[in-house]
């Protein structure tokens, strides 16, 4: 808690305000409202010292397991192909990737703070940032991205929810625009994972400090090849400590591979549900699982192929094998 309240998370609420923030609110003590009389979505329910809102869920992967689709959705597809027209636009591109970007937007109005908050020990505690339980936090979130970049060109910056990508022909002034981004985040309290930078300028990056995405472009051919060894890294998930360090390696901020990312995502969280509870290791059929898919012949790298020659622009995403993956745009047969 004390960490949350460091990182401006939440806020002690004042004993002066509390009775405001009380007759806002019903309150149930001991025993929560029965099956037939579920919580309302802003219900506050003491328990002794504790007490804990019934908000609706924003962005849990837990609470959506059952409804998450690991196809790629129509409306993503353009998104696609917007990264990879920013690749090819500018020499050199940086993507910077926000540390928990739900938890990072601050709600502004001390009105709209109030509607949120727990119990600790007799002290009342309300939440500043958005991610927990307001319905519209991926709109504040855009809302407050877009503001963040208000000093940028929108030539020079591309955004997809919490990925940022700043692209320039000059290493000088992508190196500009990048410090001056993080100079505005940190004035925000928001942070990037340094880890995850990912940037075409030479010498930027190290051998395997992108276990994800290794961009590879060759102008002369226009063919981008990108160099995973995730499959080869799941292989050694054999615990539930190597399988959340390889999660952390699901990093994608081009976008090229939301259905590739989010399938390895679900198959992570049916390990998880089936690990043994005593020693922690993973079933043998889960790791199996994670290195290879369904009618997947080659594990370890994934090309795409552009057309230069069209202006309007396409991609086709193959396995070295030949799969074709994804084809947006004009594609020559």
């Amino acid at each position: 808690l004390k960490a949350f309240e460091k990182s401006g998370y939440v806020r002690p609420v004042h004993k002066h305000q509390v009775r405001y923030w009380l007759n806002h609110f019903p309150i149930y003590k001991n025993k929560a409202p029965g099956p037939t009389k579920p919580y309302p979505t802003d219900v506050l329910h003491v328990s002794g010292d504790r007490s804990s809102m019934a908000v609706r869920p924003v962005f849990d992967g837990s609470t959506l397991a059952g409804l998450i689709d690991a196809s790629l959705p129509p409306g993503l597809l353009q998104g696609v192909v917007q990264s990879l027209s920013f690749l090819r636009r500018y020499k050199h591109i940086w993507c910077l990737d926000l540390v928990q970007a739900f938890l990072q937007v601050e709600i502004d109005l001390r009105e709209d703070q109030c509607c949120l908050g727990f119990w600790w020990n007799q002290q009342a505690f309300c939440f500043t940032r958005c991610c927990f339980g307001v319905p519209d936090s991926p709109f504040a979130l855009a809302d407050s991205l877009l503001d963040l970049m208000s000093p940028f060109s929108t030539a020079n910056y591309r955004l997809l929810m919490d990925d940022i990508q700043l692209g320039s022909d000059s290493p000088v002034v992508l190196m500009q625009l990048r410090d001056g981004l993080k100079s505005r985040l940190q004035c925000r309290l928001m942070s990037t994972n340094s880890k995850k930078d990912l940037s075409t300028l030479p010498g930027s990056s190290t051998s395997g400090s992108h276990p994800l995405l290794g961009l590879l472009w060759r102008s002369d051919d226009d063919l981008l090849i990108v160099g995973s060894r995730l499959r080869h890294k799941a292989s050694e998930c054999t615990s539930l400590r190597k399988l959340k360090g390889f999660a952390n390696c699901l990093f994608d901020p081009l976008g090229w591979f939301l259905e590739w990312s989010m399938r390895l995502r679900l198959l992570c969280r049916a390990a998880r549900a089936n690990a043994n509870s005593e020693t922690g290791h993973l079933q043998l059929a889960d790791v199996k699982a994670l290195t290879a898919s369904e009618d997947e012949t080659h594990r370890s790298s994934l090309c795409l192929l552009t057309d230069s020659s069209d202006l309007a622009g396409a991609g086709v995403l193959y396995t070295l094998h030949g799969r074709r993956l994804i084809s947006h745009g004009y594609v020559h047969a």
